[in-house]
């Protein structure tokens, strides 16, 4: 029987795409040695297409490639074997191919059971010969990167984000010295503490990494070290790396300036000096151009007879306004060396820049010639290079355009210019609606589509001279300058534009090949501004504001900020200041409201949470339950409402348990699944002494759509200790009869909303009576709630309702009422 056979197509497929993304090479065989499965890997191994090895012999095809595996009595063929007997072999061989080729490979075999019994084999065969070509490869490059940092002559370090040495090659290790100490994975204060001699060096270090990662960017700074009883002038490159906001690494290359200080003090003209990829122009003592060299001619275009004889006048970009030339000449003249970067002039007009370092040759002999040598490096490479990095750090990668920070900037300016000049102008914040379905249904790759198509749609939208940029993640913001020189009339150019681009972003798109076309839409908030409402940080903020709003009213729209958006903002954080100190103050307490029977006798109590707050009065839960559970005050809250509720009881000092001794107290569903609980309510009720037969706790039908058989768990673990069950505002919500069969729940209640209506409603009406016959069936308690007229309770009465509450009944009141 077929090792496959068994298998589903898609789970063949499976199979099939594990084994060709194996590096080995794999054949699944039957126990006849007919190959089953074979993948890339093998194939290539064997030079022959998987077609061809599939469903053929082992005798056939395999074995006789191998050397050592031919089979007979005195060298019996191990892949056989193992099919006879099941052991697992390995062993290594020499493969012979169609075309004679020969390679060296290790080959293992291994049995497939099903049970105890052999169904086939399996082959793994390693490329010996590639292997090795491969290690040996890696190890080249490894030895030619470490022999090129060796070989470099500055000094170069590597350290991590946290400023541990983790590579140094040998100039550095020698200007530090540290050939005698385990320097690796230190800081520069550690090994400061190791030699206090370089103490001031590591210190410079410090001071350096800190100004470099404080930049963001690639720095440059000249640093002074000392060399013995010598000092060295370093220029110092320090390059930061990032990943996101954290620090990865920073490189660090030393180049000794002094070294070459010293040799172009003695340079003299010499052929070998002359091949440097530098231009090199050697002046006369009275600046007249003396040799050029191959590299001159080749970055200026000037040929050598052009400049033989004359000036460097033809060289100046005219980009200076001082006279250049002689406050180089005057420095030269105090210290024997200049360097400056400035711009030079190509002889077809490009002006390119360049670093220009001129060094004074003195004479060989008192009243000889003296000369002046200078190396012109090209430094357009190298200004390039700095402005990608510049632009890698201020603009947004994915789409090219600013990011946040450059947006601030940008925004600040403008918001000047638009105080200056007194018109308004607008600040739109767009979020793509649903980006993270988009993510998740059809891949970053889509998403990334996404964003580019959306900026180049947006784009389109905008005047000229506006600003957009992209903030993070699906925003995009926009600076449209100058609309009206009024706030209504540069509102309704706003909304105007804020209208177009949200049909241009909508217009559907293809985002990946051979996918069905994708409508997005997208919420935009509006801030005006003309210089008086804040800077960009306070705009920006208003503009989410806006753009809450958009998304609270449907999204797929746009709004203007208003200020009664951030009055309500300021309200919310000054309501969940004072929810924060209100179970400090005592400010919470419990009302309880009767529910009686037909006969108006008490035979429970619910327990009604109220907040009187100095600041709001007393607020029932509906005013201040949200931002409770917003500000991740509920579980605070709820464990002081068990124990307030079982206090209570214990206070009235039931003698007897009696119906009208119960509590009932509302538990939100979130609390209810907290996995301490059980222990909450246990602890309270063993705290203050009670019969938990006096205490039910009411539940909402969502407490059912989690684990159920969690749930159920903890209310049989409650009932054990006498706390019963009511399901509260039933037939709102997901109202299954199973979970009633299920679960130890001894009473439900009918939601007001249904008593409201039942009067004038058939629907309603027709609800209660099935509600009512059902409890019937399962010998459940009802309650129904919102009673609060005659006609109402006599209308249920006649129905058997046989528990009411509501204002019929009674207004919830204090417990000491």
């Amino acid at each position: 029987m077929s090792l496959l056979a068994h298998q589903s197509p898609a789970s063949g497929n499976v199979l099939q795409a594990l084994l060709d993304n194996l590096a080995e090479g794999v054949l699944l065989m039957d126990r006849s040695g007919t190959v089953q499965a074979v993948n890339r890997a093998a194939a290539m191994a064997f030079a022959l297409a998987s077609e061809h090895l599939l469903g053929a012999s082992l005798r056939a095809v395999i074995t006789p490639m191998l050397a050592n595996a031919g089979g007979g009595e005195a060298n019996p063929c191990p892949i056989v074997a193992t099919l006879s007997d099941g052991q697992r072999r390995q062993f290594s061989d020499r493969l012979t191919l169609a075309d004679g080729r020969c390679t060296r490979v290790h080959v293992v075999v291994a049995a497939v059971r099903d049970g105890e019994a052999i169904t086939g084999g399996l082959l793994i065969i390693t490329d010996l010969d590639e292997q090795e070509r491969s290690q040996t490869t890696l190890a080249h490059v490894n030895a030619q990167l470490t022999a090129l940092i060796e070989a470099l002559p500055d000094a170069i370090l590597f350290k991590d984000g946290y400023g541990r040495w983790q590579i140094a090659n040998r100039v550095a290790k020698t200007l530090f010295q540290l050939d005698a100490i385990d320097w690796a994975g230190k800081t520069d204060r550690e090994l400061a503490a190791l030699n206090p001699g370089l103490q001031p060096e590591h210190q410079a270090c410090i001071d350096g990494d800190d100004a470099a990662w404080q930049a963001g960017t690639l720095s440059t700074a000249t640093e002074t070290f000392a060399m013995g009883d010598d000092e060295r002038q370093f220029e110092v490159r320090r390059l930061p790396i990032f990943d996101g906001a954290q620090r990865r690494a920073l490189v660090v290359i030393g180049r000794d300036l002094s070294q070459r200080i010293a040799l172009e003090r003695e340079l003299r003209i010499a052929a070998t000096v002359f091949a440097t990829h530098d231009a090199i122009v050697v002046l006369d003592a009275h600046l007249r151009i003396v040799r050029v060299n191959a590299a001159f001619v080749a970055q200026t275009g000037y040929d050598a007879d052009e400049v033989s004889g004359g000036g460097t006048e033809f060289l100046r970009s005219g980009f200076h306004t001082w006279d250049f030339r002689s406050q180089m000449i005057d420095r030269i003249h105090r210290s024997g060396f200049a360097r400056v970067d400035t711009w030079v002039r190509r002889k077809n007009g490009e002006v390119y820049p360049a670093r220009v370092l001129t060094s004074l040759v003195a004479a060989e002999r008192p009243g000889g010639e003296r000369y002046f040598v200078s190396v012109i490096s090209d430094l357009s490479d190298q200004r390039k290079a700095e402005h990608a990095l510049q632009q890698l750090a201020m603009n947004d990668p994915l789409t090219g355009l600013p990011n946040r920070e450059r947006f601030f900037t940008a925004l600040d300016s403008r918001v000047q210019v638009a105080a200056q000049e007194r018109h308004w102008s607008a600040l739109l914040l767009l979020d793509i609606d649903r980006f993270k379905h988009l993510n998740e249904s059809l891949g970053h790759q889509a998403g990334d589509a996404m964003l580019r198509h959306c900026r180049d749609r947006i784009r389109a939208c905008l005047p000229a001279h506006s600003l957009l940029s992209r903030l993070g993640g699906d925003e995009f913001a926009m600076v449209i300058d100058a609309l009206a020189d009024g706030p209504h009339s540069a509102a309704a150019a706003a909304e105007g534009i804020a209208r177009t681009v949200r049909r241009a972003v909508a217009v559907p798109v293809v985002l990946l090949a051979n996918s069905a076309a994708f409508e997005a839409t997208a919420s935009i908030g509006i801030r005006l501004f003309d210089g008086g409402q804040g800077d960009a940080s306070h705009l920006l903020k208003q503009a989410e504001l806006a753009l809450y709003r958009a998304k609270a009213d449907g999204r797929n729209c746009e709004r203007l900020f208003e200020p009664a958006m951030q009055a309500q903002v300021t309200s919310g954080v000054a309501m969940d200041a004072a929810l924060r100190n209100a179970l400090k103050r005592d400010e919470f307490c419990f009302y309880y409201q009767p529910i009686v029977d037909a006969g108006a006798t008490i035979h429970a109590h619910e327990a009604l949470l109220r907040w009187n707050s100095a600041a709001y009065g007393q607020l029932t839960p509906d005013a201040f339950l949200p931002r409770v559970r917003d500000a991740g005050l509920l579980p605070s809250l709820t464990a002081w409402g068990v124990n307030e509720v079982c206090a209570h009881i214990a206070r009235q000092r039931y003698v007897a348990i009696s119906p009208a001794g119960q509590v009932a107290l509302n538990i939100d569903a979130s609390m209810f699944r907290q996995p301490g609980f059980v222990d909450l309510v246990r602890g309270a009720i063993a705290r203050h002494g009670i019969d938990g037969r006096l205490l039910t706790l009411e539940l909402t039908e969502h407490v059912l759509l989690d684990d159920i058989a969690a749930t159920a768990d903890k209310m049989l673990q409650l009932s054990a200790v006498g706390v019963s069950f009511s399901l509260d505002d039933f037939g709102t919500g997901y109202s299954s009869l199973r979970y009633l069969k299920m679960l130890p729940i001894s009473q439900i209640k009918i939601d007001q909303s249904f008593v409201l209506d039942m009067l004038n409603d058939p629907h309603s009406d027709a609800i209660i009576d099935a509600l009512l016959a059902m409890a019937g069936a399962l010998g459940l308690d009802v309650v129904a709630e919102g009673v609060e007229t005659q006609a109402q309770f006599a209308h249920l009465s006649g129905k058997g309702c046989k528990l009411f509450q509501g204002y019929w009944s009674g207004h919830p009141q204090p417990a000491n009422a």
